[in-house]
């Protein structure tokens, strides 16, 4: 006989957030069918008086070193000596790893940790 699903299993495999409203609009899945594979890295710092400044290309290198790591689904602003992670990964592992990663990168004085971590 078959395993029958609940109506929550099956919400939570098939919406982005399951606890929210949000849902995506045709626009927006187009983007993020389009979008590149990888971190998206959006840095907003701007050196203002004593800020630290945290350079692209090292966050960047610092995310990709992590093997095994998926990140396919990670939005990282950065904005003076902040570093705000937000999007899902696969396991507790996963998102310690990253947080580790960004925290050791050279300008990080902030880490806000906004991961989910996805259903198995």
């Amino acid at each position: 006989m078959p395993s029958r699903r609940s109506y929550d299993d099956i919400v939570r495999e098939t919406v982005p957030l399951p606890d929210s409203s949000h849902r995506p609009t045709r626009a927006e899945e187009r983007i993020a069918d389009e979008r590149p594979p990888g971190p998206r890295i959006d840095m907003r710092d701007v050196q203002d008086g004593g800020s630290a400044v945290v350079d692209e290309r090292s966050l960047r290198a610092a995310l990709l070193s992590l093997q095994g790591a998926d990140l396919a689904d990670l939005d990282v602003a950065v904005e003076g000596g902040r570093v705000e992670i937000d999007g899902s990964v696969a396991d507790v592992s996963d998102r310690d790893r990253i947080v580790r990663a960004v925290s050791d990168v050279p300008g990080v004085i902030a880490v806000i940790d906004t991961l989910r971590i996805r259903a198995a």
